[in-house]
């Protein structure tokens, strides 16, 4: 796909390490500067990748994160993580380390990756995860940009970079970015707009991004160093050829092994089935057949994704949690009570859970057609009463 370098994250070591070697030998660009063999010290992947884009040199490095592991998983895979605080200076202190430009890919985080852009001692474009609100941000006092593009793809992030007007023998930018005071006016409405209904971080991240756009206007356009822009993949994107095929491909193969393989052991669950929850809040339960929520599954199925584990969890009720299980018994599909207010278990002796924004941001933090922005109506379904 044309990718220059890549940072494997968690999922990716779900094959197991062997797997992704295979993947790097057929030519998956992986870069990774501190994850290390526990026995050796040696890098597992590149520990950077470097190359010229228009006359600039350009270096990019991976930081992973411990935190990403499931707890022992490091160890049964023989490898460590070193601290980012000691790996990215070590890179910069060898003349390895030299570019104009240098991007982390970064799994540590919004925080660490704050930290880490006031400590570098050196301007970073880092590219972040681990946040489903899109962040464009400059750090006050260390000349870095941190983005952290939408998550899932739906946004691709392009961030033009190039050297200052006059510098000694280099010439103008010549990324002066048109849409650049678009993007400013856009942002600027939507905080107003949206501003009351956002929580306090959230509204916090929108003013620092409308701050860094800001600043980046104020410099000239013929001197502007590195100038973003969000491009969303949205249905103005035409579908390749080829990714479709092999999506098709895929929920086709996702499809028949739900038909033709036997569900393991059902085992215990705390889930109890939406039917249960109607035996004694019938009114409540027939609300819930007329909402969304009711048909989530019956939806995806139609769109070819019924088996998709992608995309089970915010379409069923306890998927992975020990809830519904693709080919096993009925009465989970769809988003039902226990999805939100925990399993019925125990229950009416049990109190049940009391959905708060958190509930609803796990599936709809712009995840869809659905925005949190109707998080008013969907809240609406709770009362105390009913716990």
């Amino acid at each position: 796909m044309g990718y220059d370098a890549v940072l494997p994250g968690e999922a990716d070591f779900f094959g197991g390490i062997l797997l992704l070697r295979g993947h790097e030998k057929k030519g998956v660009p992986f870069v990774c500067l501190n994850l290390v063999s526990a026995q050796t010290g040696n890098p597992v992947f590149s520990p950077y990748r470097r190359f010229s884009r228009g006359g600039v040199t350009v270096l990019v490095t991976g930081l992973a994160s411990g935190s990403v592991f499931p707890k022992g998983e490091l160890a049964g895979l023989g490898l460590k993580v070193l601290p980012p605080g000691e790996a990215l200076p070590s890179l910069f202190a060898r003349q390895e380390g030299e570019a104009d430009v240098v991007i982390v890919l970064s799994h540590l985080g919004f925080s660490e990756d704050r930290e880490l852009a006031r400590r570098a001692g050196r301007p970073l474009i880092i590219l972040g995860a681990h946040s489903r609100m899109p962040v464009w941000m400059t750090e006050a006092g260390s000349d870095s940009i941190l983005s952290i593009p939408q998550d899932r793809g739906r946004v691709l992030q392009e961030i033009s970079v190039g050297s200052v007007a006059g510098a000694p023998g280099k010439g103008p930018a010549g990324f002066a970015d048109g849409s650049l005071a678009a993007q400013y006016e856009a942002k600027r409405s939507e905080l107003s707009a949206r501003g009351k209904e956002m929580d306090r971080r959230e509204r916090d991240l929108a003013e620092r991004t409308l701050t860094a756009y800001g600043r980046l206007l104020a410099v000239p356009e013929g001197k502007r160093l590195i100038t973003p822009r969000a491009q969303p993949l949205d249905e103005t994107v035409p579908d390749d050829p080829e990714m479709v095929r092999m999506h098709g491909e895929y929920r086709k193969t996702l499809g028949q092994l739900a038909r033709t393989r036997r569900p393991g052991p059902a085992g215990p669950t705390e889930y109890r089935g939406h039917a249960a929850c109607g035996r004694c809040h019938p009114e409540n339960h027939a609300g819930w057949r007329k909402e969304p929520h009711a048909v989530a599954h019956g939806t995806l199925a139609g769109q070819g994704d019924g088996a998709n584990p992608d995309c089970l969890p915010c379409h069923v009720t306890g998927y992975g949690k020990g809830g519904y299980r693709t080919g096993g018994p009925k009465g989970l599909e769809g988003v039902g009570c226990e999805a939100c207010h925990g399993p019925g278990k125990g229950h009416p002796g049990k109190k049940m859970t009391i959905p708060g924004e958190p509930a609803c941001r796990s599936c709809h933090e712009g995840l869809g057609p659905f925005p949190f922005a109707e998080k008013r109506r969907l809240l609406g379904c709770v009362r105390a009463k009913d716990g």
